[in-house]
């Protein structure tokens, strides 16, 4: 029944999985997060967005991305008008963490090695912006940035998700969630080898 529900209405399924924050034209940094190289549709309809948004208003850009596909996402959006001096640079290095933690452990960076950015727009699909709320909020605390600092999600409004066929669909919201669930597990391990950690040194303490 609640599968049926899901693929018969997928624009309230996605009010599951969609920040509800009010997003600022005037932020200091768009954010793009790339969900594969610029051919795939979920990197295509980001870019898209995100150059709508930048023409209305030049901005700084974050691209995060695995390096196999920075590069020519920084050209795709060069060719459509982005300056490059509105690229910033990041020096972070990802890892074999997962790519959304990956981007978001690069926004942190950024934060951290740039104090002019206090509001951030990220641009990323409807079915992923939960997922990235959720790595956001408990990574900002952990950052180390001292700083005020505004975190909004740009809709879009279009998206594939909304026209995709039904096992596609399946597939990719089924991947948000256990990559949810997979999140909160690793945060419930290192907490509780944290507090064997402690109690092993409180009991050689004694």
């Amino acid at each position: 029944m609640l599968a049926g529900a899901a693929l018969s209405d997928r624009h309230l399924m996605m009010n599951y999985f969609m920040v509800d924050s009010q997003v600022s034209e005037s932020s200091d940094l768009l954010v793009l997060l790339e969900g594969g190289e610029w051919l795939y549709s979920p990197t295509r309809e980001r870019i898209n967005k995100l150059i709508e948004i930048y023409k209305r208003k030049p901005t700084k850009i974050l691209i995060c991305s695995y390096p196999k596909y920075k590069d020519e996402l920084e050209k795709v959006l060069i060719s459509n008008g982005v300056l490059p001096l509105n690229i910033v640079k990041s020096k972070y290095v990802y890892d074999g963490r997962g790519g959304t933690y990956n981007n978001v452990s690069e926004i942190m960076e950024t934060l951290k090695s740039n104090k002019e950015y206090k509001v951030i727009n990220i641009v990323t699909s409807p079915y992923h912006e939960k997922r990235v709320q959720v790595i956001v909020s408990n990574l900002l605390n952990q950052s180390g940035v001292n700083r005020p600092v505004k975190i909004a999600f740009v809709h879009i409004e279009h998206s594939d998700i909304y026209y995709t066929n039904n096992e596609r669909y399946i597939d990719l919201i089924g991947h948000e969630i256990l990559g949810i669930v997979w999140f909160y597990m690793q945060l419930l391990q290192v907490r509780f080898e944290n507090l064997r950690d402690s109690m092993v040194s409180a009991r050689l303490n004694n």
